[in-house]
């Protein structure tokens, strides 16, 4: 019978020496200290969008205006989304202090008509969560550290929930479906688009809301490049395990991909209305439909 493979000490250090070898530049200190000034450009974002619902939701002078977008079942939601803004502020923080870092100061804020009327709220809080969702995907081949991916991933995956339940509230009165980057013309292709950082500042400061604020870091992702002169041992490994990762996510997609075909190809938009559900659900439907197909083209390659 064959026996578990093993691996002595001395391998592990050749290989780990090698590995090493194969990378050059930047340091490990230089990669975190890069990874802390992303959690940082992060924390400004966060810090944004917390202030916007805390402001908006100060005093609950708001809770009876939400009669023509859900009442106060959204309302409540909208109170659960300014609760998550603020946990994502205390995991930030208390992530970069955890790694040494220090945080960056807090801006003040003059958030000035976006809360004149409902429609005005929700159109600012969209573009803010959607802008959020942008600047997490733009920032994330910035970060070196596994372990701080997953933290930023986490937070991208509830931004994005927030901007879809935003999108689909404003639709309740206005054909507005509840994805990001939906457009008449070419909304069907149910990828989100990432925006590099610069480019997300210049856009958080365009909305002149930021009344005193210091330098929000820019990531970059720093060069990490081989050097074909020494052999990486492990590359074929590496390059496999990325294979096995991507076939685990199109079984998933599969499964998705299956169910909305099978069932969306079945029901009518009479089938929706008659269970009180609109047009414009059955659109959606056809559009959760159409992206869970264009994921399996996608990762099949």
């Amino acid at each position: 019978a064959r026996g578990k493979p093993t691996m002595t000490a001395a391998t592990f250090f050749v290989l780990l020496a090698s590995v090493s070898a194969v990378l050059c530049n930047p340091t490990t200190q230089q990669l975190l200290a890069n990874d802390l000034n992303v959690l940082n450009y992060a924390l400004a974002l966060e810090r944004l969008e917390a202030k916007f619902y805390a402001d908006y939701l100060a005093g609950d002078t708001h809770q009876n205006d939400f009669a023509n977008f859900g009442g106060g079942v959204t309302y409540n939601y909208i109170k659960m989304i300014g609760a998550h803004e603020a946990a994502h502020v205390t995991a930030l923080q208390t992530t970069i202090a955890a790694y040494g870092g220090q945080t960056i100061p807090e801006c003040t804020y003059n958030f000035r008509d976006s809360f004149d009327s409902v429609e005005q709220f929700l159109a600012v809080a969209q573009k803010l969560e959607n802008t959020g969702v942008q600047a997490y995907l733009g920032a994330a081949n910035t970060i070196f550290n596994k372990t701080l991916l997953t933290v930023a991933a986490t937070i991208t995956t509830v931004e994005a929930r927030h901007a879809a339940f935003l999108q689909y509230v404003s639709g309740v009165n206005v054909p507005v479906y509840p994805f990001a980057n939906y457009t008449l013309n070419q909304g069907r292709d149910g990828f989100d688009v990432p925006v590099g950082p610069a480019a997300i500042i210049a856009a958080v400061s365009e909305t002149t809301f930021l009344v005193d604020c210091g330098a929000i870091p820019v990531p970059v992702a720093l060069p990490i490049t081989l050097n074909p002169a020494v052999p990486n041992p492990l590359q074929s490994a590496l390059d496999a395990n990325d294979v096995v990762t991507l076939n685990y996510a199109l079984t998933l997609e599969h499964l998705e991909d299956k169910f909305y075909r099978t069932y969306m190809d079945a029901f009518t938009l009479d089938d929706f209305q008659n269970i009180g559900l609109r047009q414009y659900d059955f659109i959606s439907f056809q559009l959760i439909r159409d992206h869970e197909k264009a994921h399996v083209d996608f990762l099949k390659g």
